[in-house]
C-alpha cells in the first residue's frame, strides 16, 4: 500500500483485524486488515517537533501504546485521547530522550529509551527506572537502550554497548559482557526476538543468533554479502525469521538459509538490491514490511 510522500513505516502492531503502523509522521491505523490506513490524531503531537516518529506500537482493545520522540504515548480509549509519559525530561538546549521500542505483557510495559530501561506495571500510568543500575557509565545521560523483548519473566535488552538479560521481570539485569569487545559483534543492538529456543539480535553489523540463552552469539550468514551487514529489525514466528535493513531477508528454516526480497518482489522502492527496509513484523504467517512511501504484505510459500 502506498504512503504519502516522504513517509516511511517504522513499526507495526496487530490487534485482530486492526493493524497499527508507526511512521515518521505519526501513527496510522487500518481496520480492514491493511487495505487502507488513516492517521490516528494526536498520538505523536510534540510541542517542539510536531508530528514526530513513532518507533514502536502496541494495541489491545482500547489500550494503545506508542514509542515516540517525546516518550510513551498512552491511550485508554482506543486512540481518541492520548497522554504522553515523558520518561526523562529534556536536557538544557532541547536534547530529548526518544523511546526506541516497547514490549507489553498484560499490565506491564517495557520501554527501551536512550536514557535506559523504563518499566510500568500499572498500564502506563507511571514508569520506573530503578533497574538501570546495570548500565555501564551510569553518569552518561545517554546510555542508549535501543531494543527490548520480553517472554514471560525473562526480559532482554539491547543497547549501544551490550546485551542484557533479566529473569525476574526486569527488576535486575545481567550484562553479558562477553559480547562487548568481541571482534565480530557490534556495539548497537537494534532488535531482539526469541523463537524456537533461539535468540536473534539485529545489530548494526548484521544478524546474530544464540542457542544457549544468550551465553554466546554467532553471526548469521545468508550468502548475500554486504546487504546483510546492517540489520535494523528482526521478526520471527516459529521457524520463519525475517531480517530488515539494507533489504529484506526471509528464512523458512530458523535462520539457516535466507531468501532476499527486493523491489522486484513487490516491496516498493527502486529496483535493485540496495534499498532500505525500515521495519518488518509477522502476524501469523503474514509478513508486513515498511519501506519508503510503501507498506508491503507478503505470504511466503
Amino acid at each position: 500500500m502506498p504512503l504519502s510522500s516522504n513517509q516511511a513505516a517504522l513499526c507495526f502492531g496487530f490487534d485482530g483485524n486492526t493493524i497499527y503502523a508507526g511512521t515518521n509522521h505519526g501513527l496510522l491505523r487500518s481496520t480492514d486488515g491493511g487495505v487502507s490506513y488513516a492517521l490516528v490524531p494526536g498520538v505523536a503531537r510534540d510541542p517542539v517537533v510536531g508530528y514526530s516518529n513513532v518507533y514502536s506500537v502496541y494495541g489491545k482493545r482500547n489500550m494503545i501504546y506508542a514509542a515516540t520522540d517525546s516518550g510513551v504515548a498512552v491511550s485508554a480509549d482506543g486512540g481518541n485521547s492520548w497522554v504522553v509519559k515523558v520518561l526523562k525530561p529534556r536536557l538544557p538546549g532541547g536534547y530529548g530522550f526518544p523511546v526506541a521500542q516497547l514490549c507489553v505483557q498484560g499490565d506491564t510495559v517495557y520501554a527501551a529509551c536512550d536514557a535506559g530501561v523504563y518499566i510500568s506495571r500499572d498500564r502506563g500510568t507511571s514508569f520506573d527506572s530503578s533497574a538501570n543500575n546495570f548500565l555501564p557509565n551510569s553518569g552518561d545521560p545517554f546510555p542508549g537502550i535501543w531494543s527490548i523483548y520480553a517472554q514471560g519473566s525473562t526480559v532482554y535488552a539491547g543497547g549501544q554497548t551490550g546485551f542484557y538479560i533479566s529473569v525476574d521481570g526486569g527488576r535486575h539485569f545481567t550484562a553479558y559482557n562477553s559480547l562487548e569487545g568481541k571482534e565480530d559483534f557490534p556495539e548497537r543492538v537494534n532488535g531482539i526476538v526469541v523463537t524456537d529456543g533461539s535468540i536473534f539480535a539485529a545489530t548494526s553489523d548484521g544478524l546474530f543468533v544464540s542457542a544457549d540463552a544468550g551465553q554466546d552469539f554467532s553471526r548469521v550468514s545468508n550468502g548475500h554479502g554486504p546487504y546483510f551487514s546492517n540489520t535494523g529489525m528482526v521478526a520471527a514466528a516459529g521457524s520463519t525469521v525475517c531480517s530488515a535493513g539494507v533489504g529484506l531477508f526471509i528464512s523458512p528454516d530458523g535462520g539457516k538459509s535466507f531468501a532476499q526480497y527486493t523491489a522486484s518482489s513487490g516491496l516498493g522502492g527502486r529496483l535493485g538490491n540496495a534499498f532500505w527496509t525500515f521495519s518488518v513484523a509477522m502476524n501469523g504467517n503474514v509478513i508486513y514490511c515498511g519501506n519508503q512511501n510503501y507498506i508491503a504484505r507478503l505470504t511466503p510459500r
